[in-house]
């Protein structure tokens, strides 16, 4: 009966056993599907943050499409009340300079528009920033010579007023009004161009310019501050990513923050570099593709430092200038925290399950040696007490044998003494037969005594 029920409470803790180790590997493969689960929504969000910084630089780049084509409607509108090729300085003064104005004072962030003509004759209106509020000045030349003159202008009714300064030609040309001088030499048609340059501000701040022919006319030409542009991409969230963009010829509207670096844009291509202390550029990436294939980015890995960074590139049109933009983000952000502390987690974990496991099995291991020791020596003592009770049993049935036949002894002796003693009261007193049988009486008697003492001393 011991033994079963040894064996029953053996049998239970292997059974609880196996029932720890079936629920320990359910929470380890309900861990690991979570955990994989995790790393597939974190990676979805990262990838719709993403995609979210893609949009709003793409929203953001719209914004300036009205801009494209307000030189090209300026020239329409202005040579179609207009007539002949030549126009003399008057006429572009009653004519031209009332709409050139007018476009100045209603199109948003416009700063700097101005005509030229095909006999060298220009005007231009542009804003200069001051401390309480914006002054307009107008820079002009009346004859084909190169000189110009500059002369404030009244905001509200675009009236000059003052004297005529003469403009250091060193520190201007047409380069500020927008064009370049092979651009001048096209005057049919209303085609427009757009480009970046400095304009007539004395910050030499640069300009976006949007430029368009007025049919055989001249050129018109409207500039609004690249800064505007780089203050509303500055505003965009990027989530922690750095962005960068400049046109297709390299020219820089907003520069990257990546500390020592800098991206040269060229034809469609970026090329990442970093600046050494000595000046020297240490190219990281080589020129890499930033067209779209199939509907995707170019996207590219570069390791900066200690810090790696994934590049994605894209073509984009900031007020009809064709640029490029790139958008890094740090391979230690976005869900690279949450996926390798996800994993950190999950070590730890299987960490803690190994060493639960293998303290379970050391426990059980122990107990089941313990058991086992228990057992043998149960079983041991059970066959001693059964041995003892055998000798017990041996020894009093020894003793009832020999109480049994010390009884028999006792009654035998008793009945010759009874018949001794008969004889003595027949016989002579005096007699030998007396004295034999006195003496025979005597040890009888001894040996009655004898047979009384022996069991107590066994």
């Amino acid at each position: 009966m011991q033994r079963m029920k040894l064996y029953s409470c053996n049998v239970l803790r292997h059974v609880f056993f196996l029932i720890l180790l079936g629920v320990a590997i359910y929470i380890f493969m309900k861990l690991s599907m979570m955990k994989n689960q995790s790393e597939r929504h974190v990676n979805m969000l990262s990838e719709q943050l993403r995609n979210k910084t893609f949009s709003q630089i793409e929203h953001t780049a719209n914004m300036f499409l009205p801009l494209n084509y307000s030189a090209s409607s300026l020239a329409r509108g202005l040579s179609s009340s207009l007539n002949g090729t030549q126009l003399p300085f008057t006429e572009i003064q009653t004519k031209v300079a009332p709409l050139l104005f007018l476009s100045l004072s209603t199109i948003p962030f416009v700063s700097q528009v101005s005509y030229v003509g095909q006999d060298r004759l220009m005007l231009a209106f542009y804003t200069e920033e001051g401390h309480d509020e914006d002054q307009t000045f107008a820079v002009f030349s009346n004859t084909s010579s190169a000189v110009w003159y500059s002369q404030p202008v009244n905001r509200d009714t675009g009236m000059l007023y003052g004297q005529p300064v003469v403009v250091d030609t060193k520190t201007v040309g047409v380069e500020t009004l927008g064009w370049s001088k092979e651009s001048l030499k096209g005057t049919m048609g209303y085609a427009s161009q757009s480009s970046i340059s400095i304009g007539l501000n004395k910050a030499k701040r640069e300009l976006f310019f949007n430029t368009a022919t007025m049919d055989g006319r001249g050129k018109i030409s409207v500039g609004f501050p690249v800064q505007y542009v780089d203050d509303r991409f500055s505003a965009l969230n990027f989530y922690g990513a750095d962005f960068h963009l400049a046109s297709n010829n390299g020219q820089v509207i907003v520069d990257t923050k990546i500390p020592h670096t800098s991206i040269i844009v060229y034809n469609g291509t970026v090329s990442v570099q970093f600046k050494n202390l000595n000046g020297s550029r240490e190219d990281l990436s080589g020129n890499q593709s930033c067209k779209l294939v199939n509907g995707e980015r170019g996207q590219f890995e570069v390791k900066i430092k200690e810090n790696n960074f994934v590049f994605y590139c894209s073509v984009i049109e900031i007020a009809g200038l064709e640029s490029v933009y790139t958008v890094a983000f740090s391979a230690q952000g976005m869900g690279s925290n949450v996926l390798r502390q996800s994993a950190q987690a999950y070590l730890l974990l299987v960490f803690l399950f190994v060493i639960v496991v293998v303290s379970l099995c050391a426990f059980i291991i122990i107990v089941f040696k313990a058991a086992k020791r228990e057992m043998f020596l149960c079983a041991a003592l059970i066959k001693q007490v059964e041995s003892t009770n055998q000798a017990e049993r041996k020894s009093i049935t020894k003793s009832l044998a020999f109480a049994a036949a010390s009884h028999d002894i006792r009654n035998g002796f008793g009945i010759i003494t009874c018949l001794i003693n008969h004889c003595l009261n027949e016989a002579s007193p005096d007699s030998e037969t007396a004295s034999n049988l006195q003496l025979i009486n005597n040890e009888t008697t001894s040996l009655l005594d004898i047979e009384a003492l022996e069991p107590v001393k066994y």
